[in-house]
């Protein structure tokens, strides 16, 4: 028999064929109408980055999603990488999951392994239970680096928790001309170089396009969650040089005229209260006019390089879109963009063109800098842009990714289903990045509940605790007392005073998402007892 009690073979098995009836499981079938998902996750972009949260970058694509769905004015995240990714894909909370900090390391405590406890299911996981294909392209970034080598152990790698194909890199960050790719479990060269066009965006992109692509003409029948998570605008901040380059008069300007104008925009989109202030300059930011010509020529086009990956981006998600109407299954996808955690501050005061310098003793003068400031953005280059961009980002929230502040927690969430949702509209509730695995599982959550397997988990725990309890209520020599104590327990009462009930262990579920067991020992109201006609008691 079968945990679920259901025999494992439901035909018969004669001495000869004649006597022998062969049998097949029912196909799991996705409930009816249940929609596509596309999860398009963004790295290090800030509050206000997107066009429709008040920047001038152009994000056209990304607009045209908020236009045609929702906006989200307060969606928080956990302020880093590996941590909000551990939230969205299980919807609890990071710290219960084992993911407490960055996935680079197993701090040897349960709550900061770095990697995905194998008890918390994943949306993947969640989601294959109703029939669903699921697909990975891009960051994931919640496994130790002890873990990612070629020889795994790959339990803790995309196809070990609950995705069926994974394109992509396991770390934090990678050159987006040569970067470290991974093709299910395996460790593979890029397909390209920066002298033949490549950038790892583009590639991406054709990759979930072609996972798509693949299942719409095999199964048409059954729904997909594509999981794109983009390096942009993780550093180093690569793009093409025009686009670049085109950005160099938008942010002439510097980073506090950026602020009041990214504020303006947010006050008149309705994303911001009219009365909104700006907060002061983060600690460390120098006002933009104290700084040098040469510093603000740098620091310009630095924040130009930012900008141009995002822009880069955005163009190449108007691709995936396109194919999704092209395909004829955009009604029905649900599309969520947003970003794992406020603006870096990583770049420091002055930026970096080459940020892996520090790290091996080699300083950047500015002189340096100004020298090879065509170089920023390219190949040979390692860029992040200085922390006043980075403010500037955030606007209109203080601090950083890394900070529990709003600059750290507070993101651009976006959400479209032209077949099941709202057009156009601006939502202020507060909505968490756990939230987001739930709201993939409008159609399937209620089963997923019975049928999930830290469910079942901890229903056979449940049964084994009831069947302790009965073993020491019979050690106890209660035993012959138990038809007296449910009576009792039924009634409410002994001897007309109240009495505890004694009920079964129930599971349920905390608020994280995780389960629990209970035994509930709970008074119950005093009941009268009956009376004769006569009045006086029986």
């Amino acid at each position: 028999m079968s945990a679920g009690g259901k025999p494992l073979f439901g035909g018969t098995i004669g001495k000869t064929i004649a006597g022998s009836k062969p049998w097949w499981p029912d196909a799991t079938k996705p409930p009816a109408g249940a929609p596509n998902i596309l999860v398009v996750l963004f790295d290090d972009v800030g509050f206000s980055d997107f066009g429709c949260y008040g920047s001038q970058i152009r994000t056209p694509a990304i607009d045209r999603l908020a236009a045609e769905g929702l906006r989200y004015s307060g969606f928080h995240t956990t302020a880093m990488c590996s941590t909000t990714r551990a939230a969205l894909l299980t919807g609890r909370n990071h710290h219960s999951v084992g993911v407490g900090c960055l996935a680079n390391f197993d701090s040897g405590y349960p709550g900061y392994r770095g990697k995905i406890a194998r008890e918390a299911g994943t949306l993947a996981e969640m989601l294959r239970a109703h029939a669903y294909r699921n697909y990975m392209v891009g960051k994931w970034h919640v496994t130790p680096l002890t873990e990612s080598g070629a020889t795994g152990p790959f339990d803790g790698w995309p196809l070990g928790r609950g995705f069926d194909r994974f394109y992509g890199f396991l770390d934090a960050e990678t050159d987006q001309y040569a970067p470290e790719l991974v093709s299910d479990n395996a460790h593979i060269d890029p397909p390209g170089t920066h002298a033949d066009g490549y950038h790892l965006t583009s590639d991406l992109i054709d990759q979930a396009i072609r996972f798509i692509g693949d299942h719409v003409a095999d199964r048409p029948d059954l729904p997909w969650l594509t999981w794109v998570a983009l390096g942009a605008c993780h550093a180093p901040h690569q793009a093409p040089a025009d686009i670049i380059k085109g950005y160099d008069a938008t942010f002439a300007h510097g980073w506090d005229v950026e602020r009041e104008q990214r504020l303006a925009r947010q006050k008149a989109m309705g994303l911001v209260p009219p009365d909104t202030r700006m907060p002061a300059r983060n600690d460390g930011v120098k006002a933009w006019v104290e700084h040098s010509d040469d510093e603000q020529r740098v620091f310009t086009r630095l924040q130009s390089a930012f900008a141009g990956m995002l822009d880069h981006a955005d163009q190449h998600l108007a691709r995936l879109v396109a194919f999704l109407d092209a395909a004829g299954v955009r009604d029905n996808t649900l599309i969520i963009v947003m970003s794992d955690n406020g603006a870096s501050q990583e770049g420091g005061p002055l930026g970096f063109i080459n940020a892996m310098g520090p790290y091996n003793l080699r300083p950047e003068p500015m002189a340096e800098k100004v020298r090879r400031i065509d170089d920023i953005g390219g190949p040979d280059t390692h860029t992040n842009f200085p922390h006043g961009w980075a403010m500037a980002s955030n606007t209109p929230l203080r601090r950083y990714k890394q900070n529990t502040h709003g600059g750290g927690i507070r993101d651009p969430f976006i959400m479209s289903w032209p077949k099941g949702i709202a057009k156009g509209e601006l939502r202020h509730q507060f909505v968490h990045a756990c939230d987001s695995c739930r709201r993939c599982s409008i159609s399937s959550a209620s089963a997923h509940r019975r049928r999930s397997p830290a469910v079942r988990r901890c229903r056979s725990r449940a049964r084994a605790l009831r069947a302790r309890l009965w073993t020491l209520l019979r050690r106890q020599n209660v035993s012959r007392n138990i038809s007296r104590c449910l009576a009792i327990a039924a009634s409410g009462t002994r001897d007309g005073r109240r009495s505890p009930s004694i009920l079964p262990a129930r599971l349920s579920r905390t608020t994280n998402g995780s389960c629990s067991i209970s035994i509930a020992i709970s008074p119950r109201p005093t009941i009268s007892p009956k009376r004769s006609r006569s009045g006086s008691p029986r």
